[in-house]
């Protein structure tokens, strides 16, 4: 989804832009997703199911060679621009961090819930709590609504710990 807002902010700023996105995947799993991935595509962003494999200088333009999966044959496509648009991954202190804190970790590498359903923002380890990307890839909305549900559940544990002068 990321790519298709870019491909749509481009398009509207640049009149006449040609936009050809390469993907394997497209996964457009929030509320209006599939909606903006269809109008970004009625605006004329070709979406081609295929591998790069190479980019290369040809005159003042670059040439991406890839592999069309859906027609089983290389396609070279010129362009004034590429962009690349890779996978979010852990920060690369995650494992120190994971050692340091004892946290859990999902087979991608981020901090792992102690239940995916009913407990997203609780780790392994008592009042440690995850918010954002710390535990996989998330939009803002996703996120604010983590860090909100992260904070709420810090503010239930710290409530049950208050003497009984304070309450």
């Amino acid at each position: 989804m990321a790519v298709a807002k870019q491909a749509h902010l481009v398009h509207d700023r640049i009149p006449g832009v040609e936009i050809t996105v390469f993907y394997m995947d497209v996964r457009a799993f929030g509320k209006g997703f599939e909606e903006f991935y269809d109008r970004v595509r009625n605006e004329g962003v070709i979406y081609r199911r295929g591998n790069p494999s190479e980019i290369i200088k040809r005159g003042e333009r670059v040439v991406v060679r890839a592999e069309d999966t859906l027609l089983g044959e290389q396609v070279e496509v010129e362009a004034d621009m590429v962009v690349l648009a890779v996978g979010m991954q852990p920060r690369l202190d995650v494992e120190q961090v994971a050692q340091t804190l004892n946290l859990a970790r999902s087979e991608d590498g981020y901090f792992l819930e102690s239940h995916p359903k009913l407990r997203t923002v609780e780790t392994n380890l008592a009042g440690v709590f995850l918010a954002g990307s710390c535990q996989g890839a998330k939009d803002i909305p996703d996120t604010v609504a983590h860090a909100k549900a992260a904070a709420s559940a810090a503010m239930i544990l710290m409530a049950g710990h208050r003497t009984r002068s304070e309450r």
